[in-house]
């Protein structure tokens, strides 16, 4: 049974045993210890901790662990986007125009994103060697965005990422429960494609 221990790691009821401490049989329980094996682990360590205690002890961690273990279940069902992954939006070379296919994608998600309010929508720039490139990504991350905008997504739904390495022509779309900036500034305001970033810079 995986039980929640802190934000950052889990721990795994592994065994518990009886020991005996009366030679007797017939004493057998009267001075019984319950043992029970915890391991912890995160994504920087594990550890393995030994507990000696009573039975009513034992049942009623038992019992707490239980309704901690079903509230980290329906928090994290809670907050899980039930958006599928998308293919992500193409451009042609050093183009900022949506293609028929890729307002279909968009329209496709605008849908997606009104049936799930909750989610958000990271829609991931690529380019990042030259100040040109960054610009590129931020004038499609932008396009897309607008697009999405037009067709009734709010603002505060979108989180604007630029200066990912991959394909420099594709704009990828991820659904997702996490924050993030909802628009970022353009990072070469005079090699943009979108007339009106150029006169932010002016």
């Amino acid at each position: 049974m995986q039980i929640p221990i802190s934000n950052h790691g889990t721990g795994i009821l592994l065994a518990f045993t009886f020991s005996y401490n009366s030679p007797g049989l017939n004493k057998l329980g009267k001075n019984s210890d319950l043992y029970l094996l915890v391991l912890q682990a995160n994504h920087y360590s594990m550890s393995i901790k030994f507990y000696a205690m009573s039975f009513v002890r034992f049942t009623t961690i038992l019992f707490l662990l239980l309704v901690m273990s079903l509230a980290s279940f329906a928090h994290t069902t809670s907050d899980t986007c039930k958006i599928p992954s998308s293919p992500g939006v193409k451009f042609i070379p050093s183009g900022i125009v949506l293609s028929t296919a890729a307002k279909n994608t968009l329209n496709g998600m605008a849908k997606k994103l009104k049936d799930n309010p909750t989610c958000r929508l990271n829609v991931i720039g690529h380019g990042y060697a030259t100040y040109k490139a960054q610009q590129l990504g931020w004038d499609r991350v932008m396009t897309v965005i607008e697009y999405l905008y037009t067709k009734g997504i709010p603002e505060d739904q979108f989180i604007f990422t630029i200066g990912y390495d991959g394909n420099p022509n594709l704009v990828d779309l991820v659904a997702t429960m996490e924050d993030g900036p909802t628009k970022i500034p353009p990072p070469y305001p005079p090699a943009s494609k979108i007339k009106r970033v150029k006169s932010m810079s002016r």
